[in-house]
């Protein structure tokens, strides 16, 4: 689409940043650095971004508001899920308690992304951590393929990574050493849509906006094989998709 117009947000380029997530009453993006262990805050009116270092961690994946609780978040962190205070604006987030740990015998993972669903229940994805020298098997628990983005065979190294849903329903799949978000049309499991990057590693995407019409896209700058050149590691505004998004959902806490 000739309209799309791709641009960096203002903040620092993070090695691993991951997890955007609008918040609707703030008109904020929250986002996180995994490897930095850091909080970050887009704020819109603004157009500046607000950066706190998460005491007492290795790793911070997601950040999501708790409902009815403002300035308290929850976050993944390493094998750990933490409830945080942060009021948005400091250099520091501190940690209020553990609400949950995976425990010891997964101390060679972590969590990943996450997103809240409209019930307020937390999904959230574990993987093998950075720092482990081990090496595990995935269980596919009999899902079911939507679409095959390569064959099995392909010496490619791309991978979709986090996604998204307008309010039609369709996905928008970040693709890490990909350089491009793809929609996916569900209903026909077809690519309909390829969004070039000027960054090869993205790692998550989100709607937001006051019109839930903007395209968030985080990346990261982490070296795999060549060395990541600015704007590896910025945040993404993506404008002229013609799509909207739906608001994001909030964790519910007893």
């Amino acid at each position: 689409m000739a309209d799309v117009k791709v641009e960096v947000l203002p903040g620092p380029f993070l090695q691993l940043g991951e997890a955007p997530h609008w918040d609707v009453e703030s008109q904020s993006l929250y986002y996180v650095c995994i490897l930095g262990s850091t909080l970050h805050r887009y704020d819109w009116k603004e157009n500046q971004t607000y950066t706190a270092k998460l005491e007492g961690s290795t790793y911070a994946s997601f950040i999501i508001p708790v409902s009815g609780r403002q300035g308290e978040f929850v976050v993944g962190s390493g094998t750990r899920l933490l409830l945080v205070a942060w009021d948005g604006l400091a250099p520091t987030a501190t940690i209020v308690k553990v609400l949950t740990d995976l425990g010891e015998e997964e101390a060679d993972h972590r969590f990943n992304d996450g997103k809240v669903d409209g019930q307020g229940r937390l999904y959230a994805g574990t993987m093998l951590a950075e720092d482990s020298r081990n090496h595990f098997e995935m269980d596919d628990g009999g899902e079911t393929v939507l679409i095959k983005l390569k064959d099995d065979e392909a010496a490619t190294e791309f991978i979709a990574d986090g996604m998204t849903s307008d309010a039609e329903g369709d996905l928008y799949v970040a693709v890490f050493a990909g350089s491009k978000i793809i929609k996916i049309n569900p209903e026909s499991a077809k690519i309909v849509q390829e969004i070039a990057l000027p960054v090869a590693q993205v790692t998550s995407v989100a709607f937001g906006g006051p019109n839930l019409d903007v395209l968030f896209a985080t990346t990261a700058a982490k070296e795999i094989s060549i060395p990541q050149e600015p704007p590896a590691g910025a945040v993404l505004k993506i404008t002229g998709l013609g799509a909207r998004g739906l608001p994001m959902n909030e964790l519910q806490l007893p």
